[in-house]
């Protein structure tokens, strides 16, 4: 384990500084300076924030200093490949509480010791209401998207972006008739996580799978209020049980997900709504948020994720746990829905993945045919003929100006 320099200790908000130096916390070196600090401190009270977008710690460690009066006893940090990724910070409210701050990318924790409850509670306020939180969009063509990857400083790490979505009608015309019935009654599922867990888009690349993700993510997101959640490293996820737990198998951590997405579009929230996601409505301990004991709906998408789920994985750990989280006994009372896309036909897909009761949906993009082809050219001011059967995506590339790719190019996803 490396650990990383002595925290840095100022007592003057002019000089306050924070060096970025570790790769991991020196968590003994902290420890034992919290306990010294904190011994005759027996009350203590911690809220969280998780709806930021933090990237200039240094900056908010300041902003915190500046406007809440604190003394900065102590800083640590971890960095990634140059960046800061972690911050940890001891402050001292004189007369108040002595904090123990964690800044993450997305999320802060404060952590308040003070001698009587009321002061602890008052300390975390103070704190947390410095610190800058994601602004609500009135616009709904942006959908919000969790990222999720595995750090081997911070383990598992969620990332949030605004991405823009289309409807699914601005797309309908881009599909053939086949894909618009079935995607007609996929998004108007109340709660389609009770008929089955899985959705298996296959097919051709360039038909058109990724396109109708980010619409499908738009529909349920404001239809359903469901949280859409993009796995970038899908394998770590189902090989490690620890990186599965945490992210699928938590369910404070849907929740608080839930609240992340949901603020990011809700653009009517109330002050007192806001500030009831900062401080919330009683005393005492963390807070939670939610005021329903109903999990949110979880939209997991694994893009172009054949080798999780083809025949030649049955044997990987991988796929058991995948198969057990989606319909085992590991995933019963979880809102969980996995959207897979794969260029490769349903015969090189494992039967498991899409037997009825698992499988919500399973849909193959096909190519277009000649004369919806034309049509869907003509729609767009181009009278070119079409002689055989085309992806959407060399359609597209024809409107652009562009030679088509062929079927042998491999075009990936679209």
């Amino acid at each position: 384990m490396t650990s990383g320099p002595e925290p840095v200790a100022s007592t003057s908000v002019n000089s306050v500084k924070v060096e970025y130096a570790s790769t991991e916390f020196n968590t003994a070196l902290w420890t034992s300076r919290l306990a010294s600090l904190t011994h005759d401190t027996p009350n203590s009270h911690s809220e969280n924030l998780d709806d930021c977008e933090l990237r200039d710690h240094a900056a908010l460690v300041k902003e915190i200093v500046k406007k809440t009066g604190a003394v900065l006893i102590a800083t640590d940090t971890v960095s990634n490949s140059g960046a800061v990724t972690c911050t940890k910070v001891l402050l001292k409210i004189e007369g108040l509480a002595i904090i123990d701050l964690y800044i993450s990318l997305s999320y802060v924790t404060a952590v308040a010791y003070s001698i009587d409850p009321e002061g602890s509670q008052e300390a975390v306020q103070r704190i947390l209401s410095v610190v800058p939180r994601v602004t609500a969009t009135k616009d709904e063509t942006i959908t919000p998207f969790a990222f999720w990857h595995y750090s081997s400083a911070r383990g598992p790490s969620c990332t949030m972006r605004n991405l823009a979505c289309p409807t699914w009608e601005e797309l309908r015309g881009n599909y053939t008739d086949t894909v618009q019935e079935k995607m007609d009654a996929l998004v108007n599922h109340v709660r389609p996580d009770e008929i089955g867990k899985i959705i298996l888009w296959h097919g051709l690349p360039g038909s058109g799978k990724t396109h109708l993700v980010r619409a499908l993510a738009r529909e349920w997101a404001y239809r359903l209020d469901a949280t859409v959640e993009f796995v970038l490293d899908y394998q770590d996820m189902f090989s490690s049980a620890d990186y599965m737990y945490s992210v699928l198998l938590d369910e404070q951590q849907g929740k608080r997900l839930s609240r992340r997405s949901r603020r990011r579009r809700n653009s009517n929230a109330s002050p007192e709504s806001i500030l009831g996601e900062i401080f919330g409505d009683h005393p005492g301990g963390s807070r939670n948020i939610s005021t329903s004991d109903d999990q949110p709906l979880r939209l997991i998408v694994i893009e172009d994720g054949a080798d999780l789920f083809s025949t030649n994985c049955r044997y990987k750990d991988g796929f058991s746990r995948f198969l057990n989280v989606s319909d085992g006994i590991v995933g019963q009372g979880l809102r969980l829905v996995f959207l897979l896309t794969a260029n490769e036909s349903i015969d090189h897909i494992d039967a498991a993945v899409h037997r009825s009761g698992r499988c919500l949906q399973e849909l193959e993009f096909k190519a277009l045919e000649p004369k919806q082809a034309e049509a869907w050219l003509l729609n767009k001011g181009h009278t070119e003929s079409i002689s055989k059967e085309i992806v959407l995506a060399d359609l597209y590339a024809m409107v652009a100006g562009r030679a088509p790719e062929t079927k042998s190019s491999g075009a990936f996803g679209f």
